[in-house]
């Protein structure tokens, strides 16, 4: 019942998504993320994986990465 309704609010969600993620999380494997982006009916998705990040490391090791998908994102929800 529990995951029934995460499912729902997952596939309520229509507006635009950016998910940032290790390439190695071992607390929240990627594979989670992937599920996360197939559940949620939102047509613009985007997902940036950090390579050789961790769950507690992930700005640390990507963090230009990290901040330029989060600019990209911002510029293009701005102009939506």
């Amino acid at each position: 019942e529990l995951v029934s309704l995460h499912s729902r609010k997952l596939a309520s969600i229509s507006l635009p998504m950016l998910v940032i993620h290790g390439e190695v999380d071992e607390i929240i494997p990627l594979e989670a993320a992937l599920g996360l982006c197939e559940a949620v009916s939102s047509e613009d998705i985007t997902l940036e994986v950090i390579p050789h990040a961790g769950h507690n490391d992930l700005l640390w090791v990507g963090m230009e990465q990290y901040f330029s998908a989060l600019q990209k994102f911002i510029s293009a929800v701005d102009k939506w």
